[in-house]
């Protein structure tokens, strides 16, 4: 009798450790997810900004500045265009980053290319332009100011207005190296076209959700830049620790709970 109490008590002791251990690897999981849907993703949200940021370093560095432009100048141009349009600063930075590539859009001639680009993107899309539709564009119009008697021919051919003495013109002018007349020839046809389009979609009801959605991303910016600081070491220290541990301890160690999790949940 006094076996069979003790093994009565053994048994619900070890039902007990296992519950406790359920119970703490429940809570441990809740804690990861929250961690995840929190902390995490507003330090990610902030990783798009700070990625975004580095291209265009990267870009006008591999350039030879060539654009003229410097970081902290695209930082407030594209703050600005977010503030009077519907685009975010960071879509907005890794469209620069993608322009600067193109090293012939120089000076005065890059922050009306981003203007008009941005009126165009949201004229061809009927809507909110999304990054693809925003690199589409972007894309298109830089390789028309790359060379413009190239791309006047391919503009027109997807509905941009340019006239055949508009066409000429900007022959004439690639033909004594005028190239910045004849880049110009072609934004001043964009800004005819699409006007200031960004600008007053943004005073619609749709663009006060899209500027919205940019407010809110700002602020998780900065919570997620604050975040980093404390969220990053931590990330690292658990990296650091996860290729310390011996991965067959792990494995045994993985198995044993996962048995003793087992046996408790059939009993």
């Amino acid at each position: 009798n006094k076996t069979s109490l003790l093994s009565v008590r053994n048994t619900r002791n070890t039902h007990m450790a296992f519950s406790v251990l359920r119970s703490k690897l429940l809570l441990a999981s809740f804690a990861v997810g929250l961690l995840q849907r929190t902390f995490l993703s507003l330090v990610k949200i902030y990783a798009r900004q700070e990625q975004a940021e580095l291209r265009v370093a990267n870009a006008i560095k591999a350039t030879g500045f060539a654009s003229g432009m410097t970081l902290k100048g695209l930082k407030d141009l594209t703050s600005e265009m977010q503030k009077n349009g519907v685009v975010g600063d960071e879509q907005n930075l890794a469209m620069a980053s993608l322009a600067l590539t193109y090293d012939k859009i120089q000076g005065e001639t890059f922050p009306r290319f981003m203007k008009a680009m941005n009126d165009m993107a949201v004229a061809t899309s009927l809507q909110i332009p999304t990054t693809e539709q925003l690199k589409s564009t972007t894309t298109m119009l830089a390789k028309a100011l790359q060379e413009p008697i190239k791309g006047a021919t391919a503009l027109r051919r997807v509905g941009f207005s340019l006239s055949s003495q508009q066409q000429q013109q900007i022959k004439d002018f690639m033909a004594v190296g005028e190239t910045a007349k004849a880049q110009n020839i072609i934004l001043e046809a964009a800004e005819r076209q699409y006007g200031n389009l960004a600008q007053t979609i943004k005073d619609s009801a749709v663009g006060a959700v899209a500027q919205l959605d940019n407010a809110w991303s700002d602020a998780a910016e900065n919570m997620g830049k604050s975040l980093a600081v404390v969220v990053l070491p931590f990330i690292d220290a658990l990296k650091t620790l996860s290729e310390a541990m011996n991965p067959e301890r792990v494995r045994a160690y993985a198995a044993a709970i996962t048995t003793g999790l087992v046996i408790a949940t059939i009993r």
